[in-house]
């Protein structure tokens, strides 16, 4: 299956369903993503199964204030996850699946002391493209 299953069937009686991601192998990572191979899977629900990308992102490894060693402070980091989530859900969507990998969606979890992790789900367009394939890694 190549989309994550969003549907759930009206015969199923079931009235919950936990998304879960098992990582498989780490893709590399950015200012403000970790980014990761996974299998997305209803827990609940067997036979809907998609193999993903998934960029974490988690709020707590941004210090309050910028650094030299941070590109984000914590609250510019939101910012920038939002944006590109907006991005993705705005003018690329047109683009999904053709020059853009399809966008999913966004899981959030809050953890105990106010601890955001997120995670965005996104097709697997294939292999990572690198500083040899032409591109400028400076141009953002």
């Amino acid at each position: 299956m190549d989309v994550i299953p969003n549907l759930i069937p009206e015969t199923y009686n079931e009235a919950w369903f936990i998304p879960e991601l098992e990582l498989h192998g780490w893709r590399g990572n950015g200012d403000l993503w970790e980014v990761f191979t996974a299998r997305f899977s209803w827990l609940r629900w067997e036979s809907a199964e998609a193999d993903l990308i998934v960029k974490f992102c988690n709020l707590q490894g941004f210090e309050e204030e910028p650094k030299e060693s941070y590109l984000y402070s914590r609250d510019d980091a939101r910012i920038a996850m939002r944006a590109e989530i907006i991005a993705y859900k705005g003018p690329l969507a047109p683009l999904q699946g053709d020059i853009v990998p399809q966008f999913y969606g966004l899981l959030g979890s809050w953890q105990p002391g106010s601890n955001q992790c997120w995670c965005a789900l996104f097709e697997d367009a294939g292999v990572n493209l690198t500083p040899g394939d032409g591109i400028d890694p400076n141009v953002r």
